[in-house]
Order: structure tokens, then C-alpha cells, then sequence
């Protein structure tokens, strides 16, 4: 997604001047949960943001397909 086309539940990323502040949770937070796909947005149960956010990643990291319904 570019940076123009801004979702409706995308957290604002703070502007920093140098390298070493894009590591603050301030920065590295909001673009963490932009990354995230809508469908996880969505979710209100946090048990269920738990395990689906859980799948996500390790399907992620193992490269693996998952598809929820």
C-alpha cells in the first residue's frame, strides 16, 4: 500500500529527522500494525486477535499460505 492510499484504520507515523528514531516504539508500532492485513483490523475479541495475529506470523516467516474464513 502506498503511502497516499491510507486505510481507514492505519495509525499516523510519526516523522523523524534520523535514522536512529525509526527504531522508537513510537515509529516501529504504528507501522507494525499498518503492515498488518485489514482482516486482523477488524477483529475485536483480543483472544481472537491473539491467535489470528499468531498464524499470521508464522505463516509469514515460514512463507506459507493461510486463508481465513
Amino acid at each position: 500500500m502506498s503511502q497516499n492510499m491510507a486505510m481507514k484504520s492505519d495509525l499516523q507515523i510519526p516523522r523523524t529527522r534520523l535514522k536512529f528514531g525509526e527504531r522508537a516504539f513510537s515509529v516501529a508500532a504504528p507501522e507494525a500494525w499498518n503492515d498488518l492485513p485489514l482482516h486482523l483490523h477488524a477483529i475485536t475479541n483480543t483472544d481472537t486477535f491473539k491467535r489470528r495475529l499468531t498464524i499470521h506470523l508464522f505463516c509469514k516467516f515460514y512463507d506459507l499460505e493461510y486463508d481465513f474464513i
